[in-house]
């Protein structure tokens, strides 16, 4: 009987060990992750740049739970690569999110709080037309409107609807610098804009922001902002719908840059 145990209970209990032992390993890893992530967060943020890219990002501080999935990061600040004339670009006192985690996993997205408070960006448009927002905001996300893989070409073609339980949206103040024109130009907008709202989904949020943004002349970011938004799966069509109802797909907005102040 002994010999019999061995011969086959015995490997089955091995793998049985084997199996359950990995996946408390890998669960020890896991949490170790999420317990420490307030530690090394700040320091992988410039990972989150996809290759090529030469922006800066930092993260002075995070105060976030992935238990829990709730994120809030102080003192985010990017700066321009080396192609760009100027550094700064944008310096964010604040961000936080709080994600209903299950949602994540279904065709309706559920954020339970977003906030961001922007004190100043600065759009900077190089001598060959090329502008940070746009350059940044697509090292930062890529492009996920196309995939090799059947499941994401199905998901581009049925889009996730995201949905906001709460938003709060601060923007300061937003610098103009077109430097593909000699003399270059600087245009300085004090927006000073502040947007609250609860229960809202991601088309109605984005075309009250474009709406806003573009009566008080920062038409330029929105135009950007969108632009970089269609290459997301979940948002293409929402933005290329706006950009097109705005008026903002067609040409590049030159004129918006030169008025105002001249450098």
């Amino acid at each position: 009987m002994s010999f019999l145990f061995n011969l086959f209970f015995k490997p089955i209990q091995w793998i049985f060990s084997f199996f359950f032992g990995f996946i408390a390993f890998a669960f020890l890893i896991l949490a170790a992750v999420a317990l420490t992530f307030n530690l090394w967060a700040p320091k992988a943020a410039p990972l989150l740049l996809r290759g090529g890219s030469d922006f800066a990002l930092g993260v002075g501080r995070s105060e976030s739970n992935l238990f829990t999935m709730n994120f809030n990061f102080y003192d985010v600040s990017i700066r321009n690569g080396s192609r760009y004339p100027v550094a700064n670009f944008a310096q964010v006192d604040r961000i936080s999110a709080d994600l209903l985690f299950l949602s994540l996993f279904t065709r309706r997205v559920v954020v339970e709080r977003f906030a961001v408070d922007l004190p100043q960006v600065t759009c900077v448009r190089d001598a060959e037309g090329r502008v940070n927002v746009a350059e940044f905001l697509t090292a930062a996300i890529g492009d996920r409107s196309k995939s090799s893989t059947g499941s994401f070409r199905r998901r581009a073609a049925r889009p996730r609807q995201i949905r906001f339980r709460h938003v709060e949206i601060h923007l300061g103040k937003v610098v103009l610098m077109d430097f593909s024109e000699q003399p270059s130009h600087v245009r300085e907008i004090a927006l000073n804009y502040s947007y609250v709202a609860d229960d809202v989904d991601a088309e109605a949020l984005l075309r009250r922001l474009s709406s806003d943004l573009r009566a008080r002349g920062a038409g330029l970011l929105v135009q950007s902002l969108l632009h970089s938004f269609a290459n997301w799966a979940d948002l293409s069509s929402i933005s290329g719908d706006i950009l097109r109802s705005s008026g903002l797909d067609r040409g590049n907005g030159a004129a918006g840059w030169r008025r105002g102040k001249s450098r």
